[in-house]
């Protein structure tokens, strides 16, 4: 695992960002075989029983906003 490490912090930020994107995907396709932690499902049940009063984004247009951040605090360094 150190090796991973090693290689991963000696990345780019771009790079970086390009990883994350590539095992987040990844992640995506096994998300069966990944356990959650049971905080997952009472946040879940917290959220149904009390929703947000402002109106919801759409997930592409929320994924952008994440990465825009993500980049945004990759730039300050």
């Amino acid at each position: 695992m150190t090796n991973l490490f090693n290689v991963l912090s000696a990345l780019k930020p771009e790079e970086k960002l390009a990883a994350i994107e590539f095992l987040w995907d990844n992640l995506e396709i096994d998300v069966d075989q990944l356990p959650s932690p049971d905080w997952h499902g009472e946040l879940i049940r917290e959220r149904l029983e009390n929703p947000s009063p402002e109106p919801a984004l759409p997930v592409e247009e929320a994924m952008q906003m994440i990465k825009e951040r993500v980049r945004a605090r990759s730039n300050q360094t």
